[in-house]
């Protein structure tokens, strides 16, 4: 039962990913930029595979992509988080499916999670933050150069000892992903797993709360923009429904820390690109 619930879904997410590309597209006036589109599937198929991999780094990788290529900060957040819509769901239910998934941890980080990103939608829409790209760009930095670290850092998990407050930091970490279009799975995942959660569980808890995150994001913030760059979306899209299974059985032969090193290489280079732009 719980097999057949599983393809059902699945290829529910495919058809309704390919759907909404072919809506996007026909209701485009403009002319197919496809380097757009190839630039995005690139990304999207690397921070696909690193998210699959990792639970990390989707986020932060794209947005600092998007940035650096010209794209405004709350139509980025809001591309990244239609993309998420298809890669999250994805995730969560393979990790459903082979029993990761701790409804009690993700109880306590979902709603928080979902405060935070309502208060960090009014904040990107009706504050008029000045020179927001830069402070976002230098909140990526910070967390390109924490990844770096993270290379060679060794978590112990012989102890457990678990933190009672979690909900603040899921709060947080709900209002900067949607400012930031980027952070909830590193703030998140890297916090509980520094305080000895089973990273299997802190995966499978983070990418399934994302996934509801941002759906309510996303389609909040596309509201908003009014305008939907369709190849940009289709490219993210469609890289990460191609690459999830590939990534399901690449991840297990590289190691970790190639991984973190390239993902936060990518955001480091174009964060501080962007910053060098904004200030030049």
């Amino acid at each position: 039962m719980k097999n057949n619930v599983f393809r059902f879904l699945s290829l529910l997410f495919i058809v309704g990913g390919v759907f909404f590309v072919l809506n996007l597209y026909n209701t485009s006036i403009d002319e197919v930029d496809i380097k757009t589109f190839f630039w995005c599937l690139l990304f999207g198929a690397f921070a696909s595979f690193v998210k699959s991999s990792l639970g990390v780094g989707y986020g932060p990788s794209v947005s600092s992509f998007l940035l650096g290529y010209g794209i405004p900060p709350i139509v980025s957040s809001a591309y990244v988080h239609i993309a998420e819509i298809f890669t999250s769901g994805s995730s969560a239910l393979n990790h459903w499916k082979i029993g990761n998934l701790d409804f009690k941890l993700f109880r306590r980080i979902f709603l928080p999670g979902i405060i935070g990103a309502i208060l960090g939608i009014y904040l990107i829409s009706k504050i008029k933050i000045p020179y927001l790209s830069l402070w976002i760009s230098i909140y990526l930095l910070i967390i390109g150069i924490v990844l770096f670290d993270k290379v060679f850092d060794k978590i112990n998990f012989s102890h457990i000892y678990k933190i009672k407050r979690i909900s603040p930091i899921a709060g947080i970490a709900g209002c900067l992903d949607v400012i930031a279009g980027g952070g909830w799975g590193s703030i998140l995942t890297s916090t509980l797993l520094k305080f000895g959660y089973e990273p299997k569980k802190v995966v499978a808890a983070v990418n399934t709360a994302q996934f509801l995150l941002s759906a309510v994001t996303g389609v909040s913030l596309a509201f908003l923009i009014q305008f939907i760059q369709w190849e940009a979306i289709a490219g993210l899209i469609l890289s990460g429904i191609v690459m999830s299974p590939i990534a399901a059985k690449l991840s297990s032969k590289v190691k970790p820390q190639i991984i973190i090193f390239l993902v936060a290489s990518i955001i480091v280079f174009f964060s501080s690109r962007t910053i060098y732009l904004i200030l030049s």
